[in-house]
């Protein structure tokens, strides 16, 4: 039913926007449920010959999704992201998965803010020694080489350098969080 406002109205009162007002956030589409064996390389090929293509995004696995992995397709513009989504939605991509395609929508809250005390260098001193115990318990563990990171550290690198390095090699090789104390997959 119209309201008169150009929105219509469901039985149940709810306003929607009509369909041709979809916005389309940072001239994006999203696509949920990714599987972990469909390869990159297979998506880029099916959007790539989209006009407008910019560049696809992926996640890495979530674990909440049974180790799924989420997709950006970023466009020109919002009549690209349109006739993307009209063309391929619901489209076969293997046996098992079929496109489904959403507009991306805006963030719904806004970027994290890291409290002063975080940057102190005495933190970070702090931080950075408790990475590298870390490091070593959890290379011995899984059997690396325990100093092996260690030792390609930049030695004259600034403290938060050396601390960044160190925790994105936990999260990318044992899907570690430093600072929520977890692992993840």
């Amino acid at each position: 039913m119209e309201t008169g406002n150009g929105t219509q109205e469901h039985e149940a009162g709810v306003s929607q926007e009509p369909a041709d007002k979809t916005v389309y956030w940072d001239n994006s589409l999203f696509i949920s449920h990714v599987p972990l064996d469909l390869k990159r390389e297979v998506l880029i090929t099916l959007f790539a010959t989209q006009p407008g293509f910019v560049r696809l995004q992926l996640s890495e696995p979530i674990r909440a999704q049974h180790g799924t992995r989420y997709a950006w397709i970023e466009f020109e513009s919002a009549s690209h992201c349109r006739e993307t989504q009209e063309k391929l939605q619901n489209q076969p991509v293997t046996d098992t998965f079929r496109l489904h395609i959403r507009p991306k929508s805006k963030p719904r809250r806004g970027p994290r803010v890291i409290a002063s005390v975080s940057l102190d260098p005495t933190r970070i001193e702090h931080d950075l020694q408790l990475a590298v115990d870390l490091t070593k318990q959890l290379n011995t563990e899984k059997g690396l080489d325990a100093d092996w990171l260690l030792t390609q550290l930049p030695s004259q690198g600034a403290p938060l350098r050396q601390l960044n390095i160190l925790l994105q090699f936990l999260r990318d090789v044992h899907f570690y969080r430093f600072y929520l104390s977890r692992e993840h997959f």
